[in-house]
């Protein structure tokens, strides 16, 4: 048990997207993981950015996150449709 707490490798069912197509769904779920990592430095990013225009206020800096954040849904909108 102290070794393997969830149980043997075997025991896992497999869900059907990957038994008929585990390369590209194992491709799309870490590149997906990959985006969402990748937002987070994003945001990090734009607020320093912000931060470097010369605005202080946290209510103008959370204004401007927010339209640049919106404008980037809509740009990965785009791309992933």
């Amino acid at each position: 048990a102290f070794i393997h707490p969830l149980g043997g490798i075997s025991d896992a069912p497999i869900s059907k997207q990957y038994q008929s197509n585990a390369l590209f769904n194992g491709f799309l779920d870490g590149y997906n993981t990959l985006d969402a990592l990748a937002s987070l430095a994003f945001g990090i990013i734009i607020v320093a950015t912000i931060k470097k225009l010369g605005i202080e206020n946290p209510t103008d800096i959370a204004k401007e996150t927010i339209k640049s954040g919106t404008i980037s849904i809509i740009m990965m909108g785009i791309i992933y449709t």
